[in-house]
C-alpha cells in the first residue's frame, strides 16, 4: 500500500472513531448514568477505559469498560447488598473473584459468568468454611467442610451435600469413613475411636445404624467387604 492510500485509510478510520484519552464525561443511559472515560464511535459516545456506572436500581459498577461493555478489573456493588470484585467480561466475572454476600457469606475462588465453578472457598458467619470443588454454584467433587465446633468432613460432594466416599471427624478427632447419600450415612463404614484406638465396622441405612461390631484386624476395605455381606 502506497503512502497516499494509507493516508486515506487512516483518515476514514479516524473520521468514524476517535478516543478522548484521559478526559472523562457523564453519559445518561435509560438504565443509569455513566461517569468516566469514553470512546467516540460515529455519533455515539461509548464507555471505554475506567469509569463508574450507577444503575437506576441502585447497583454501582466501578472499573474497566470496553466499547460500552463492563469489561476488565472492577468492583460491582449490587443493590441487594452483594459486592464482587474481579475481572469482568460483558458484565459478569469470569476467573478469580471475591464476593461478599448480603447474608454475610464470603466466597473467594473461580467463577464463570458470576457462577461459582472450579476451585473456591466460602466462609460463613457461623465460622464454618468450605474449601474445594464447585459446579453450577454448589459443592461438587472433592472438598472439605470445617465446622466452627472443630468437626470436619473431607470427601465427595454432589449438589451441595455429602455424596460418595468421605470421612467425618468429630470434635474429639474420632473418624467415621464410608459412603454418604445426601448428607446421610448409607452403607458400610469404618469407625476409629481416637482416644481408645479401637476400630469398628458398621452398616448404616439412611443414617440409621443397622449393625456395628468391633473390628481388630484387617484393612479398611476388608471392613467394608465384611459389612456389605451382612
Amino acid at each position: 500500500m502506497n503512502r497516499t492510500a494509507l493516508f486515506l485509510v487512516v483518515s476514514v478510520f479516524s473520521a468514524g472513531l476517535s478516543c478522548t484519552g484521559a478526559s472523562a464525561i457523564t453519559i445518561n443511559f435509560k438504565d443509569g448514568v455513566y461517569e468516566g472515560k469514553y470512546i467516540q464511535s460515529g455519533e455515539k459516545k461509548l464507555p471505554h477505559g475506567t469509569g463508574t456506572f450507577r444503575f437506576n436500581s441502585g447497583s454501582v459498577y466501578s472499573g474497566g469498560f470496553s466499547w460500552g461493555k463492563m469489561s476488565g478489573q472492577a468492583t460491582f456493588q449490587y443493590s441487594n447488598g452483594t459486592k464482587c470484585r474481579g475481572v469482568f467480561s460483558d458484565g459478569k466475572i469470569s476467573g478469580f473473584g471475591v464476593c461478599s454476600y448480603s447474608n454475610g457469606n464470603v466466597y473467594e475462588g473461580n467463577l464463570v459468568r458470576n457462577i461459582r465453578e472450579g476451585e473456591g472457598t466460602i466462609k460463613f458467619p457461623s465460622g464454618n468454611v468450605y474449601r474445594g470443588r464447585w459446579s453450577k454454584g454448589k459443592y461438587n467433587g472433592q472438598g472439605k467442610m470445617s465446622y466452627a465446633d472443630g468437626a470436619s468432613y473431607v470427601g465427595q460432594w454432589r449438589d451441595g451435600k455429602r455424596n460418595g466416599q468421605g470421612t467425618y471427624y468429630d470434635t474429639k478427632g474420632n473418624q467415621i469413613r464410608g459412603h454418604w447419600v445426601d448428607n446421610q450415612k448409607h452403607g458400610a463404614f469404618f469407625i476409629q475411636m481416637t482416644s481408645t484406638m479401637k476400630h469398628y465396622c458398621g452398616l448404616y441405612s439412611n443414617d440409621q445404624k443397622v449393625k456395628v461390631v468391633r473390628f481388630s484386624n484387617g484393612t479398611v476395605q476388608s471392613c467394608f467387604d465384611m459389612a456389605n455381606r451382612w
